[in-house]
């Protein structure tokens, strides 16, 4: 947009964030709806919903590669087992999603305009990660090892990538980007 900002200058910028609970699921039933009722089984929504936070992005991946793999097993029906698999490969191996897949996670609008460079907050996020194996979130003051984590950590949250509590704690909103980081 800087580079060519007369061919832009019509245009604005529009925020698209995480759907609400209700949306997340209807943009998960409806498609793929089977005699006009929901594949989906015991906490199969819930488990999408966890690993998108509801991002309409990565929940539109995680249902194309769900569906993909209910027609490989030849199945009718959605469990939460599945949608494990289908992130597990997301996460993991040769049918992992690429780094830049996450970039809207990683910086907003482009390195150009973030905080600092998309290497520091790839950096931040992947601590965030790991210090968050064991309960789901990491100590802000455990985040030291980068430079200025309490700014970035703030920018991160201002951008709903984390979500910081009262305590000082964070946890990255999108957890399939948490087990890509992890993997």
């Amino acid at each position: 947009k800087q580079a060519f900002a007369n061919e832009f200058g019509v245009t604005h910028d529009e925020r698209i964030t995480y759907l609400s609970r209700e949306e997340a699921d209807a943009l998960c039933e409806r498609p793929i709806l089977f005699e006009g009722k929901s594949r989906y089984r015991g906490e199969a929504l819930d488990r999408l919903f966890q690993l998108t936070a509801g991002s309409p992005f990565y929940l539109q991946i995680i249902c194309d590669r769900l569906v993909r793999h209910l027609n490989r097993q030849k199945a009718v029906f959605v469990t939460e087992a599945d949608i494990d698999i289908v992130a597990r490969e997301l996460a993991f191996g040769e049918e992992a999603l690429p780094i830049e897949r996450f970039d809207p996670l990683i910086t907003a609008a482009g390195e150009s305009v973030a905080e600092a460079s998309r290497e520091t907050y790839l950096r931040l996020l992947n601590s965030v990660a790991h210090a968050s194996r064991q309960s789901g979130f990491a100590r802000v003051g455990d985040l030291t090892s980068v430079e200025n984590a309490g700014r970035l950590l703030q920018d991160l949250s201002d951008r709903e990538v984390v979500s910081l509590d009262s305590v000082g704690r964070v946890r990255i909103r999108v957890q399939l980007f948490t087990e890509w980081l992890r993997a």
